[in-house]
């Protein structure tokens, strides 16, 4: 696709002014047929480049007949306004409507400068988000060039994002940074909603990337913002350096915290645990900060418990200071997996035995794999019901502190007769070690 801007002649320019004042009659009569093939398969529509370029200006001395009249303009005007192409909309519905806006802003993205582009897409009373979003996905692929079954792939991804929890604004601020947009689509990006209620969230997301070779942004204060606002862009990024960068994030971090005035290292350690606990938990030596210190040893601890004890506990083990070694077994213990020592599985809305644990409780209690569960019942009486229960649900009800006792009540198909039989075991639930990697 090319970026160079489209010249326009007299019968084109002649030919928009008609296309004005007649709301496309002949585009939508061009576009029935495939609006009503795509309707009719439920398949969104591909968005297609533009059929009819729309000009940046139309000079009062081109032939633009009575478009002048209908739409406002009089001698005084020197410039047809490139809003005006928005006026058909109000004739068009449906497919139709959607057809001329990704027409339209096709047009813009190719031919306009993203300050240019994202004022008309502001201007729009409905569909901005519409907009929006045409208009990130050409700034993408007009850099690339694609085969057609990936440009299209691509167009219906960012065509079914709907927002999320923070709004489609954020959202498409992510595909920017993700996408490494052009720094011009940035910088528009930020400018034009730089009175958006979500716009800590959209710089620190925009300007996140780059922090790590201008980290001094940080520390910048914005007069209008308020105190909430720079405290969640320092949050957000410092958060996505984490994701990539955690020690070079937390080393700038303890150097610079005093002229923060908040305190962000519980997040960017979760962030360094969840990424690599091992190399956390080999750096916590190195931290001189006392009370610091001791949080990074819990959060390594925390992470390491979850994807493998045995290795976690052997990296407590070698902690030299004593009450810093309780401190990890502590965290270790209370992070721990605890129950009866079975991956369960939902099979016809029964909880179902999947697996074993190899030292966990279960062995040798009389459950066998694939036995369906049917409810559990604790030492004091107290009955969960799991048949048609969320996994969620019933692992929460089989998790408890170890050599609590729980009986499981369960359905079981009889090999030889074929019958159902229902037993009622009871075991005691414990530590489980897991000996599984994740992550590094």
């Amino acid at each position: 696709m090319s970026n160079n801007k489209r010249k326009i002649s007299p019968k084109t320019v002649t030919f928009l002014a008609i296309l004005v004042l007649t709301a496309t009659i002949s585009y939508n009569a061009g576009l029935k047929k495939s609006s009503a093939l795509r309707e009719s398969t439920n398949e969104p529509p591909v968005q297609a480049p533009p059929t009819h370029p729309i000009p940046d200006k139309l000079t009062k001395e081109e032939p633009i007949g009575v478009a002048q009249e209908t739409v406002g303009l009089t001698e005084d005007i020197e410039t047809f306004d490139l809003r005006t192409a928005l006026i058909p909309l109000d004739k068009l519905r449906g497919s139709d409507r959607l057809n001329y806006l990704n027409d339209l802003f096709t047009y813009l993205a190719n031919n306009h400068s993203p300050d240019e582009a994202l004022r008309i897409a502001s201007s729009l009373e409905r569909e901005n988000d519409y907009a929006l979003r045409v208009l990130i996905t050409e700034w993408h692929l007009k850099k690339r060039n694609l085969p057609l079954s990936q440009e299209n792939a691509f167009r219906r991804r960012m065509m079914s994002l709907t927002g999320g929890d923070f709004g489609i604004e954020v959202q498409l601020s992510e595909q920017i940074s993700r996408l490494s947009l052009d720094e011009s689509v940035k910088s528009a990006w930020i400018h034009n909603f730089s009175d958006h209620i979500s716009r800590s969230q959209i710089q620190g997301i925009l300007d996140a990337k780059e922090i790590a070779s201008n980290p001094e942004k940080l520390l910048e204060n914005k007069d209008d913002w308020t105190d909430w606002e720079q405290q969640n862009y320092r949050n957000s990024v410092l958060n996505l350096w984490a994701q990539r960068s955690p020690k070079q994030a937390f080393d700038w971090y303890t150097e610079n915290s005093s002229a923060l005035n908040e305190e962000y290292s519980q997040d960017i350690l979760a962030q360094w645990a969840k990424r690599n606990p091992s190399e956390l938990a080999n750096y916590t030596a190195n931290i001189e900060d006392y009370n610091l210190r001791q949080t990074a040893i819990k959060t390594a601890a925390a992470s390491l418990a979850l994807s493998n004890t045995t290795k976690a506990m052997a990296w407590a083990d070698s902690i030299s200071d004593t009450y810093e070694r309780e401190v990890a077994y502590e965290a270790i213990y209370e992070n721990s997996v605890k129950g009866i020592g079975a991956r369960i599985s939902s099979s016809d809305g029964f909880p179902e035995i999947r697996d074993i644990l190899a030292n966990g409780p279960l062995v040798d209690s009389g459950i066998t794999e694939g036995d369906r569960l049917i409810s559990s019942i604790e030492s004091d009486g107290t009955t969960h019901d799991l048949y048609g229960k969320d996994l969620s649900s019933v692992v929460s009800a089989l998790s408890g502190e170890p050599d609590s006792v729980v009986q499981l009540r369960i359905l079981r198909k009889n090999e030889e007769t074929g019958s159902l039989e229902e037993h009622l075991i009871e075991t005691k639930r414990d530590l489980l070690i897991i000996n599984r990697f994740r992550g590094k």
